[in-house]
């Protein structure tokens, strides 16, 4: 189906509880159950989710209704059971973005190259959370300061070449230097999914800043969107999939062209 890893991961979790708790078999499934659940879900969530919680999101509930029509209608292919299952109106909120003041302060608590170095490539290259994480020496093209990631993700979830921008570059010479033994094939960053979460709990805590590499993404886009550089590059950037013909057909999405339009928004975190 072309989903991400993580995406999937997620679809199999909520359809593992779901099966787990109404204690049937897939094949056993009936839509009253599917019913049932999604009620239960709305009105007494914590039976369901392991949390002390009165009300769920739209969002949430949404993802549910998802999992379930991947799985049973486009996995099992018994669409009977989930098409009548409708995905909620979402209403719009406007979403909250960390100061460059914010970023400052949270990076001035960093001690560590590497964490340095981490917290720099996510803001200014707006790469996902496991994108940077698996990154490998040969996706990087230092002279370029150019990511080409190996893995291109989802039918929606790509991840595009990107850019880092000259304070990265010097942050991550100074992490490098510290590496021995480097190959191609080396992971960029010797750094775990839990180290990454404790940093920035670490970052939280001293500073009351709540960051993650997600606001960080949404940091990124605001700063391009501020400096006046289109929407489709600025997608294409964070790897979202174009959208209108222009920018599917028309637009010059060449290494030398988007150096070009990243370089030319002077992006800047700690300056």
């Amino acid at each position: 189906m072309q989903l991400s890893e993580p995406t999937t991961k997620q679809h199999i979790s909520r359809i593992r509880r779901f099966l787990n708790h109404i204690g049937k078999e897939p094949q056993d499934v009936t839509y009253a159950d599917i019913q049932s659940f999604l009620a239960e879900l709305q009105t007494n969530p914590s039976n369901i989710i392991n949390r002390d919680v009165e009300r769920i999101s739209p969002s949430t509930y949404a993802n549910w209704v998802k999992s379930f029509k991947r799985y049973f209608r486009d996995f099992l292919h018994k669409e009977e059971l989930v098409r009548s299952f409708k995905l909620p109106e979402m209403v719009f909120q406007f979403t909250k973005i960390s100061s460059k003041d914010e970023l400052q302060k949270a990076y001035s608590v960093l001690k560590k190259k590497v964490e340095k170095a981490i917290f720099l490539m996510y803001a200014t290259s707006s790469l996902r959370r496991n994108t940077l994480l698996n990154l490998r020496i040969a996706d990087v093209d230092f002279s370029m300061r150019c990511i080409m990631p190996s893995i291109n993700g989802s039918r929606t979830k790509r991840t595009n070449f990107t850019f880092y921008n000259d304070e990265t570059q010097l942050a991550l010479e100074d992490y490098l230097a510290t590496k021995k033994d480097l190959n191609p094939e080396s992971k960029l960053f010797d750094y775990t999914g839990a180290k990454l979460k404790t940093m920035f709990k670490r970052i939280e805590r001293k500073t009351g800043i709540h960051l993650s590499p997600q606001s960080l993404r949404k940091w990124f886009c605001s700063e391009l969107a501020s400096k006046n550089i289109s929407d489709s590059y600025i997608d294409f950037f964070a790897g979202r999939t174009p959208k209108s013909v222009l920018a599917k057909h028309y637009l010059d999405y060449s290494p030398e062209k988007l150096k070009q339009i990243y370089d030319g928004a002077r992006l800047k975190v700690l300056s």
